[in-house]
């Protein structure tokens, strides 16, 4: 890919959304050859999705022999960080929806969501744009995967075409990993100490600002870099720290004496 190309899938041309969705996939299927465990995914799935959407979380439900749907796996859910092992799905989330339907699940601003979904709302603790799409194995409905967006989307037929798309990959993947002579995917390891984290010297600064408890805009303001640029180094940080929140990754960095 040239250097221009690459650009554009990077931040998501709208000039150009066949070289953005490229890109995406490019990045998606390099992270599913690594055969990462479902948090490092979903991590990996948020930090690289088209940054024109501002992704800022992202699910994982999987349907169980009994009928039911559970979430396996979480990222971005402050509301889900103490939480061990599976979360049942209600018939009022939007993953249920999202499990009947053929095609891809946009609700593109927060009202929509809490609108059609409160107790879901009610659960994570937050309204934001969601997308939600189906993922199948042999046919017939296998889980969910749904991301949720830090803005309004206002370019919706575009996120249909990319959760498509990420349904259409993740299906083939967990085609083959939903197995049940197939292990469960190791938790993510926290680092112990300081030599374990490389972070670049502007994700430091970005991390410094973080622990002070200022948001993506306002650091964006005091470092003088773009506020997608602070949520791509925001989200790399998190990836570093094997965590899935500010307050988390604030924490660990404390801990190993990276802040103050």
């Amino acid at each position: 890919m040239t250097a221009t190309a690459w650009d554009l899938a990077r931040t998501g041309s709208r000039e150009d959304p066949i070289v953005e969705l490229t890109g995406y996939v490019h990045r998606l299927s390099r992270t599913l050859s690594l055969a990462p465990s479902e948090p490092l995914l979903l991590q990996a799935l948020v930090l690289d999705f088209p940054a024109r959407f501002q992704a800022g979380a992202a699910m994982l439900a999987r349907c169980r022999n009994d009928g039911s749907l559970v979430v396996t796996s979480w990222f971005g859910v402050p509301a889900f960080r103490d939480v061990s092992g599976s979360l049942p799905v209600q018939d009022s989330w939007p993953q249920r929806q999202a499990l009947r339907s053929a095609s891809a699940l946009v609700w593109p601003a927060a009202h929509d969501v809490e609108g059609s979904f409160p107790a879901y709302v009610a659960e994570t603790r937050e309204a934001r744009p969601l997308a939600a799409a189906q993922l199948a194995a042999h046919g017939a409905p296998s889980g969910v995967v749904a991301v949720a967006f830090d803005a309004e989307v206002d370019d919706r037929e575009g996120l249909e075409r990319v959760m498509g798309t990420t349904a259409d990959i993740l299906s083939a993947y967990f085609g083959l990993l939903w197995s049940p002579r197939r292990p469960a995917a190791q938790p993510v390891d926290v680092p112990t100490s300081a030599d374990q984290v490389v972070l670049t010297q502007r994700q430091t600064a970005v991390l410094s600002l973080m622990a002070e408890g200022m948001s993506n805009r306002q650091i964006s303001l005091r470092i003088g870099y773009s506020e997608s640029t602070v949520r791509h180094e925001t989200m790399a940080i998190y990836r570093a720290f094997g965590v899935g929140d500010r307050r988390t990754a604030s924490r660990v960095a404390r801990d190993l004496g990276l802040v103050d």
